[in-house]
């Protein structure tokens, strides 16, 4: 029937706006399930003279919007799956309110059990500590960090090393209600340029004890 149209044209995502045309309230109850589906509804008993173009226009305002913002989720989505860097989002607690899929896998989790919890959680105090220091100092000043190397330190005695960039959350209204950053594995760099660094000050250590 017209609940079942309703379903399929909102299942195609079309550009255009969905209204719903009404004798009178009662009527209208009779849509209720597929509500949250339509852009406006139209009652004709209590239709004032030249509304109709006005609420269509409305509409397709407001379908325009609705298309917008599902476009930006699906970027989101895209994003949060694909990307093999560790990006994450965190509120004014400094608790994970939404993380990609490699991350929360990275750590042994699935996105979603991995809200809720913090870096405490995840790593040592070593590593917990100054991450919450320096977030919490972003959500005080809104001052990003850019690039800074860190060290991640686990129970099991494992080491990862990450480059972060972090930067302040805001709402629609400029205030900070978080964090969010990208944090990228650099372990295997890190772990290469030490040990060019110990076999650059063994050579440099020989070389000043030659006696020529």
């Amino acid at each position: 029937g017209a609940q079942a149209a309703i379903e399929w044209i909102e299942s195609l995502r079309s550009p255009v706006a969905l209204i719903c045309l009404c004798d009178d309230h009662k009527q209208l109850l009779n849509y209720d399930s597929v509500a949250h589906l339509i852009d406006d509804y139209i009652l004709f008993d209590n239709l004032k003279q030249e509304e109709l173009t006005t609420r269509i226009g409305q509409a397709i305002r407001r379908h325009g919007k609705k298309r917008q913002l599902l476009h930006e989720q699906d970027l989101l989505h895209s994003l949060l799956h694909n990307v093999p860097d560790a990006i994450y989002f965190k509120d004014r607690q400094c608790k994970f309110t939404k993380v990609c899929k490699a991350m929360a896998h990275d750590y042994g989790y699935e996105p979603k059990n991995i809200i809720g919890k913090s870096d405490f959680d995840l790593f040592t105090e070593e590593h917990a500590r100054p991450t919450y220091n320096d977030e919490q100092e972003i959500i005080r000043t809104g001052e990003p960090i850019i690039g800074k190397l860190e060290k991640e330190t686990f129970e099991d005695g494992s080491v990862n090393w990450v480059t972060s960039t972090k930067i302040a959350l805001r709402d629609a209204h400029k205030r900070i209600i978080g964090t969010m950053g990208i944090s990228r594995n650099v372990t295997d760099l890190k772990n290469t340029q030490d040990k060019l660094a110990e076999e650059h000050q063994l050579l440099q250590t020989i070389l000043n004890n030659l006696p020529d």
